[in-house]
């Protein structure tokens, strides 16, 4: 009995069945030509002759001619078995090694006539050779279309449509909310009020994934991803999209939220939030409430399951604590407040660091001569390392408050709100971070808050703060 092996490349608009029906009746008329039973019928359709044969179903159907269960591979031509010569070599001597009998019933190879593998071999060459050319005929195809501006991802991003000749146009309305959305993210709005802003804007994209892909996509600055030669290579081509944003306003938008809360009523009590973090795992603690639904107060709680020693503590302890500690190391003239207040130039330094290792990346990765002297293995380590590099110094700048850190608060309903509104801005301007250490189960109402803190760490400071009893 032997098993029938079809595989189709690309289906286009066809179906399944009309992409291989021919197929397996030209298998199945050799099959009663010369007598044979025909068993199983495996399929690889969207798939490509260059693909190894383990990651396909004609892997099955070999290891049944080993173990015996199958007299041989019936397929109508050679290039359905694959288009890569050495895969298809191995297959061929599995086969026969096997004692089994690989037909091409429609080439007229057959492995059990004496000299058929030279046959064999010469036409896999003449089957790779094709796949090769189909293939750089395609890329060229491909790098002359995005030279003429033509973007070649079928999903058009938010804020351009696709002209009849294929390139992107600006659609003004969406390029406008996108820049208010880069606005809100670097004035620290997290993505679930960015989604509410496109959503009550009604925007095409709404969900928190398709606000994540948006700070993300680096087409808004020009710039597009060409395949290469090389499978799942690209190169970085810029200027052939028309932009939106500037490379700063882009920059701005890689930043993480330092105002994270839980609820907008609760959080609204703080003064600190988005600057306190939890010593058990190193994250930022969130805003919670506790108390009776008429008298909620806010609580800097860390929520996450693997947190080995999860920090908790009332705000209005910790608000109250944290700035009288601040307006006494201010009387002080403590060097780094000093720094901010004469002229704070942190989040320029930040920003340059994130150019230079910009710049770094893509000198090394333009460079062709790098390949040849580091070969291929050593030139994508070299790339992982300053991507790395690059992604750090994002991080970084994440951390810095811009100049008007007050924006990202918004516009205070109550005179109440106003003061606190304004005490934030304060505060993140001249606190990096607040670090709280947790306290044995029943014990956090009875611990003095300067016992909670193990860290105050001032705007510019890379040490650490001691409270001072």
């Amino acid at each position: 009995m032997f098993d029938i092996y079809i595989r189709v490349s690309r289906l286009g608009e066809r179906t399944e069945d009309q992409a291989t029906e021919a197929y397996e009746a030209a298998c199945r008329a050799w099959a009663a030509t010369h007598g044979v039973d025909v068993g199983e019928v495996v399929e690889d359709t969207d798939v490509s002759g260059s693909v190894a044969v383990a990651d396909r179903g004609l892997e099955r159907l070999i290891r049944k001619v080993e173990e015996g269960e199958s007299e041989g591979i019936l397929t109508p031509y050679l290039d359905r078995l694959g288009r890569d010569l050495i895969e298809s070599a191995l297959a061929y001597r599995r086969i026969a090694q096997a004692g089994g009998r690989l037909v091409c019933t429609a080439d007229g190879v057959d492995s059990a006539r004496p000299g058929d593998q030279l046959i064999f071999n010469v036409r896999a060459a003449f089957a790779e050779d094709y796949l090769s050319r189909v293939k750089e005929s395609f890329h060229t195809g491909k790098r002359r279309a995005a030279k003429r501006g033509v973007y070649l991802t079928g999903t058009v991003p938010f804020g351009y449509e696709r002209s009849e000749d294929g390139t992107l146009a600006v659609v003004e309305r969406d390029a406008a909310l996108i820049r208010e959305l880069f606005r809100r993210r670097r004035d620290g709005a997290s993505i679930s009020q960015l989604q509410r802003f496109l959503h009550e804007r009604d925007a095409r994209i709404t969900s928190r994934t398709g606000v994540r892909s948006i700070l993300a996509n680096r087409v808004y600055v020009g710039e597009m991803e060409v395949p290469t030669e090389r499978k799942g290579r690209t190169e970085t081509w810029r200027n052939v999209v028309p932009p939106i944003l500037t490379e700063d306003e882009w920059e701005d938008g890689q930043r993480e939220s330092r105002y994270t809360p839980n609820d907008g009523t609760i959080a609204a009590q703080t003064r600190l939030a988005g600057l306190v973090y939890c010593g058990g795992c190193g994250k930022r603690l969130r805003v919670s409430g506790y108390g009776g639904a008429g008298a909620r107060r806010a609580l800097y709680v860390c929520t996450r399951p693997e947190c080995p020693a999860r920090a908790s503590v009332a705000a209005e302890r910790l608000d109250e604590y944290v700035e009288h500690r601040l307006m006494q190391a201010l009387a002080d003239r403590e060097p780094h407040l000093a720094a901010v207040i004469e002229g704070d130039d942190r989040y320029e330094r930040a920003r340059e660091a994130v150019d230079a290792a910009k710049t770094e990346l893509e000198a090394f990765r333009d460079n062709p001569k790098l390949i040849s002297v580091l070969g291929m293995e050593g030139f994508e380590s070299g790339l992982r390392v300053r991507k790395d590099a690059l992604d750090a110094a994002r991080r970084a700048a994440s951390e810095v408050p811009p100049p008007e850190t007050a924006q990202a608060f918004g516009t205070a309903a109550t005179p109440a709100e106003f003061l606190r509104n304004r005490d934030r801005a304060a505060n993140a301007r001249f606190i990096d971070r607040v670090t709280l250490c947790a306290v044995p189960v029943g014990r956090g109402r009875w611990t003095p808050v300067e016992d909670r803190v193990s860290e105050i760490r001032w705007a510019g400071q890379g040490g650490t703060a001691r409270p001072r009893r």
